[in-house]
């Protein structure tokens, strides 16, 4: 099963598909390790969308959003058909 990780910097959201990791070592040291280097990062996942946030205000929206777990537009912004095709 694919593993997906949704990263909310403050440019907009980015969709990476996590390989290289399995669940019994993801809280281990070396997982840790790994995304926390740049080049490390790059060899364990795998950028599969990236969609920009409209503006400013927007960009709040979707952070407050996200941070009282409530459904925005992730959905919305063609991130989930980036799942699909995968």
């Amino acid at each position: 099963m694919a593993l997906y990780l949704l990263y909310e910097p403050a440019s907009g959201y980015a969709l990476f598909l996590a390989h290289g990791l399995d669940k019994i070592g993801q809280n281990t040291e070396s997982v840790r390790n790994s995304v926390s280097d740049l080049n490390r990062f790059g060899k364990v996942v795998k950028l599969v969308a990236f969609t920009p946030f409209k503006s400013a205000l927007d960009a709040l929206n979707q952070c407050n959003a996200v941070s009282e777990s409530v459904r925005n537009s992730v959905s919305d912004c063609g991130l989930a058909q980036s799942v699909e095709e995968t």
